[in-house]
């Protein structure tokens, strides 16, 4: 009888109205500064949860980036680009003719204003120690031919709070890659001074891995974090919705300067 009586309700509906509040798009920066590569943007607006699929790109924005350095500083102006390459995970809309230098001690600021609102995003992203991936290690699990690998380095500045994170990728046909582990974490899990990070059970005798890792700044620590909550927030209708923290005042997203060690490493059993 429940059975029939929550089947019977089913048919009883009503149509509720809901007025959802004006939603101003932000606008929303994406600015990642790799040493020996050239500095690009992408530069997008953000939209209502029920707005449109894919995000507007804006155009009509003045964008720069001050170097400054140990004994030199400079200003990069950057132009709109409406057909960039497409480069996986590096897609961007905005480039300049200026390439990221390494010095440890340079700090970078950006500042974009969007011509048409008078919208102003501003941003400081600092030159970090780069990181060294000292040995990969292959443990296989006895009960089957799986494995994981152990990355170990040393902790840069041991006496400074450090922020990591590392990527291990498997190579599948050609240049195609699985990611199986993005891990970030503080540096004060160690031994001595040495830190140990282990991946899942993904690989197999003979497998090619590509084991990245990153020295991150404490504010790209934090967006990394809140942008994980933020994306299991919204597969779990109970959790807490999460604030993601912006690396850049003004609008959203991140700008931070990427420094990192990438090994390519031959899974091999041995007896």
């Amino acid at each position: 009888m429940a059975i029939l009586g929550l089947t019977a309700c089913d048919s009883f509906q009503k149509e509720i109205d809901v007025d959802l509040p004006d939603y101003e798009g932000e606008l929303v920066v994406e600015c990642y500064l790799r040493p020996g590569k050239r500095m690009t943007l992408l530069l997008t607006k953000s939209l209502p949860y029920f707005g449109q699929v894919g995000l507007p790109q804006v155009r009509n924005a003045e964008v720069t980036i001050g170097s400054y350095h140990t004994y030199r500083s400079s200003i990069t102006q950057f132009s709109y680009r409406s057909n960039a390459p497409f480069i996986p995970g590096e897609y961007f809309n905005y480039q300049s003719d200026a390439y990221v230098s390494y010095d440890p001690e340079s700090y970078y600021l950006l500042t974009i204003k969007d011509k048409l609102t008078g919208q102003v995003i501003t941003g400081r992203a600092e030159a970090l120690v780069q990181p060294h991936i000292s040995e990969i290690e292959t443990r296989f699990r006895k009960s089957d031919t799986t494995a994981f690998l152990l990355t170990k380095f040393e902790d840069i500045e041991p006496n400074k709070r450090n922020y990591y994170r590392i990527l291990v990728k498997r190579r599948l046909e050609g240049t195609k890659d699985k990611l199986v582990n993005d891990i970030k974490f503080e540096g004060n899990l160690k031994t001595g001074n040495q830190i140990a990070i282990g991946s899942s059970y993904d690989f197999k005798d003979g497998d090619q891995a590509i084991v990245t890792l990153y020295h991150i700044s404490k504010p790209y620590y934090d967006f990394l974090r809140t942008m994980d909550g933020a994306q299991q927030g919204n597969q779990n209708p109970f959790a807490q919705p999460t604030n993601i923290k912006s690396t850049v005042e003004g609008g959203l997203g991140v700008f931070t300067f990427l420094t990192y060690d990438e090994r390519k490493f031959r899974v091999k059993f041995e007896e």
